[in-house]
């Protein structure tokens, strides 16, 4: 997420925001988190992306499970 439609162009590359990265669009609530735009190798197109996210509670929630008496874990 952005704060300007110049920004895109910044990051991206010129003509980013025209061809889609409207990277300046995404919401800013939580539930947008780790969303954003990659430009396609080949294509040179913007692709939305998402990159994976876990909350501060859910992290002490996956602690707190590996940290567990008892807890196996078989490979």
């Amino acid at each position: 997420r952005v704060t300007s439609e110049r920004h895109p162009d910044m990051v991206l590359g010129e003509g980013a925001r025209e061809k889609g990265a409207i990277a300046d669009k995404i919401p800013d609530d939580g539930t947008t988190a780790g969303i954003g735009y990659r430009v396609a190798p080949r294509s040179g197109a913007p692709k939305r992306v998402r990159a994976a996210y876990t909350s501060d509670d859910g992290l002490a929630e996956l602690v707190n499970a590996v940290k567990a008496p008892g807890l196996r874990i078989v490979a």
